[in-house]
Parts: C-alpha cells; sequence; structure tokens
C-alpha cells in the first residue's frame, strides 16, 4: 500500500488549493492570507457590539447559548475550500478547515459533546459523506471531546438553505430533527459543528431540540457566516 502511495504522489501530487505550489493541499503562505474573525457583532444580526455574544435582542429568539465563526466567509480562498471540501468532495481539506476550528475552540475546562449538523439520509446518498461529521472527528480527537453522530437524525428532507429567504429558511428547518438519544445529551455541554450559516436556522432548531432533551447548554463552531 505505501508503494502504491508514494506512485500516486510522483504521479499525482498534492498541489496547494491557493497557489498550486506541490506538497500539501493547504500551503503555510495561503494558510496566512485567511484572518480570523475579530467582527465585534452578533453571529445573529451582526448588530455592533462589545463582542461577538449573541446580542440581546436576538437571545430571546435563539435555544444556542453561543456561535463561533472561525473566519470571514468574504475570504476569496475560505470560499474556494468551503466549495471543493462540500461539493468537489475534496476530502483532505478537512484538515486544514477543521484546524480553522480548532484555533477558535473554547479554552475553558468544560468537557463537551460534540455532535456534527446531521444530513437527511436522502441528501447523505446524493453526496456520500457528511462535511460537518469530518469536521467534528478532527475537533473531538484533538481536545479529547467526546464524539456522538447517533443523537440527533435529521427526519425532514429540507429544501436548500441558500435557496429561501430569511423567514422560509426558519419555516423550512421547523420540526426538521428529532432527538434519537436523549439520555445521551442531557445534563451535557453541546458543541454543534458545522461549515456555514446564514441566519444559523439549522442549528438553531437543533439547539431546539437539545434543550428539550435536557442539554445544559449550545454552543455552536462553524467555519464561516454568508451575511
Amino acid at each position: 500500500m505505501k508503494i502504491l502511495q508514494i506512485i500516486l504522489e510522483v504521479i499525482f501530487p498534492t498541489l496547494c488549493i491557493g497557489c498550486r505550489a506541490e506538497g500539501q493541499i493547504l500551503c503555510t503562505t495561503c494558510r496566512q492570507t485567511i484572518p480570523a474573525r475579530y467582527n465585534l457583532q452578533c453571529p445573529i444580526c451582526n448588530r455592533s457590539q462589545t463582542d461577538d455574544s449573541i446580542c440581546a435582542l436576538c437571545q430571546p429568539q435563539v435555544w444556542l447559548d453561543k456561535i463561533i465563526i472561525a473566519a470571514p466567509y468574504e475570504n476569496p480562498l475560505l470560499q474556494t475550500m468551503i466549495q471543493a471540501f462540500k461539493y468537489g468532495h475534496v476530502h483532505s481539506l478537512a484538515t486544514p478547515l477543521a484546524d480553522l476550528l480548532i484555533q477558535n475552540l473554547p479554552t475553558d475546562k468544560e468537557s463537551y459533546l460534540v455532535i456534527p449538523t446531521p444530513l437527511h439520509r436522502r441528501r447523505f446518498q446524493e453526496r456520500g459523506f457528511n462535511q460537518s461529521e469530518l469536521l467534528a472527528k478532527i475537533l473531538a480527537l484533538n481536545f479529547a471531546h467526546h464524539l456522538r453522530t447517533d443523537c440527533i437524525r435529521r427526519i425532514k428532507n429540507t429544501a436548500h438553505q441558500a435557496d429561501l429567504k430569511r423567514e422560509e429558511r426558519l419555516i423550512n428547518m421547523r420540526n426538521a430533527f428529532r432527538i434519537t438519544h436523549p439520555e445521551a445529551v442531557a445534563g451535557q455541554n453541546i458543541l454543534l459543528v458545522d461549515d456555514v450559516i446564514t441566519t444559523a436556522a439549522t442549528l438553531n432548531e437543533q439547539a431546539r431540540v437539545l434543550k428539550e432533551a435536557g442539554a445544559a447548554s449550545i454552543t455552536a463552531i462553524v467555519l464561516a457566516k454568508n451575511s
């Protein structure tokens, strides 16, 4: 197997997705062109404030306790990476993308139950993999957090959120998820993992059913917000 891998690497060397240099899927130089997201604004409504917490106006409308956004979606390289990872099946991008999340994970001593946003079985069959699950596995491994992919199930094959307006997105996600193992989430601090959000309707609906099942807190972490 090692010999075959060496031969393949000689014939088809790994190229940086940014500059096409040989060696890594994302070279160090290109990685440095993706800045951290330091905007002091609400992750739901984008209102300016003194930190990145959910603002007082949005708090009564959401079940999420916190949303961590790793990088600005406006960065063209990040957009290319997410598109190639999610729709181009470039699974090797899972590691550099997960690294962006890792750098933004809470540094407290809390133990988190890591849960990736699930796909409906039909969507999973179409795509062949769950991009959020690939990211979540790397996060859990790096921080020794427990990973569960069976606690929440997507029971509604929703329309693509990107094609909908804000109110339509909220309606689209209503009753889209079901908790399958309430005993596993009760009393837990949950870390929800997803790739890109716009209104956070998908994460918020997951947070609702998790909180109703007894979860103690819900922190979501995503690569970017497309606003």
